[in-house]
């Protein structure tokens, strides 16, 4: 059996990566696998943190909450709906209107093509989803002034342009204190 670990995940749940392999292996009903592996482990830990409920000691009988479901599984419904919430719908034109990104209502029918691309993109991938939504708000101060050159959503997904912006997700994003072109290299 091969279990991908995502150090991002595992910061953000405070999870380590022995617990979270011993949540995933119960939860696939692995239960004989990871007792092997891990039979001196502190399951009361992952049961009061809410990860788990452990009904008698037969490891047959734990039950995976949804804490830990939440963290390695998606709807991609919701997934879409964050991220039509994070990418702006219209933008200033730089002439007193409004240039249109994509339609406003997430269910519209004109946003098919773009919903169906980014549930391609995402599906089976929270961690991703995450990050496309971190490069968004970052891509989006950094472009604070100058807004009317936001591509399409449909075109934004299509060349991947978060890829762009994700290597910045660790750093601060505050106000330029530089002048303008001053931090151009």
């Amino acid at each position: 059996m091969e279990i991908l670990v995502n150090t991002e995940i595992l910061m953000e749940s405070k999870l380590k990566a022995e617990q979270f392999i011993a949540l995933y292996l119960i939860w696939k009903e692995e239960h004989g696998l990871c007792h092997k592996m891990y039979p001196d482990m502190n399951f009361k830990y992952l049961e009061n943190n809410g990860f788990m409920k452990c009904f008698s000691d037969n490891v047959e009988e734990w039950v995976i909450r949804d804490k830990f479901k939440l963290l390695v599984t998606t709807d991609d419904n919701h997934m879409w709906y964050q991220f039509c919430k994070t990418m702006p719908f219209k933008v200033p034109n730089g002439y007193g209107g409004n240039r249109i990104l994509r339609a406003k209502d997430a269910d519209a029918g004109t946003n098919e093509k773009i919903k169906k691309k980014y549930l391609q993109i995402v599906s089976n991938k929270p961690a991703l989803h995450k990050t496309i939504l971190k490069c968004i708000d970052i891509q989006l101060h950094e472009m604070r002034h100058s807004m009317q050159y936001l591509q399409n959503t449909d075109t934004w997904l299509n060349q991947r342009t978060w890829e762009k912006y994700e290597h910045l997700i660790n750093e601060e994003h505050g106000p330029r204190t530089d002048g303008y072109g001053a931090g151009i290299i």
